[in-house]
């Protein structure tokens, strides 16, 4: 489903997921949950001097600041083979911050 697209700044992006003809607020779901918040990396000299640029950086600007925000983990598209049954999608999101 996911479609590789560009703009007229010829910026590229990936499109996700489409449903044309809409979904009902009772075809949307979302899973939040730890599992899709950001992992850390498994070397820790390379976390470390993450940490190091940003407090650099943070020094420089007293208008950058961290905070939270979701992070896409995914999504799951159910669609049954009962004619009856609407499709859904559930969006996965867990948490992560701009550092």
């Amino acid at each position: 489903m996911e479609e590789k697209l560009s703009c007229d700044g010829g910026h590229e992006f990936k499109l996700l997921f489409s449903c044309p003809s809409g979904l009902s607020p009772s075809q949307v779901s979302v899973v939040f949950d730890e599992a899709y918040d950001r992992n850390l990396h498994p070397d820790h000299t390379l976390e470390k001097s993450i940490s190091e640029i940003w407090d650099a950086r943070v020094q420089q600007s007293s208008s950058l600041y961290n905070g939270t925000k979701f992070r896409y983990g995914g999504y799951n598209f159910n669609v049954e083979n009962d004619p009856k049954q609407q499709p859904h999608v559930s969006l996965h999101l867990g948490l992560t911050d701009y550092r």
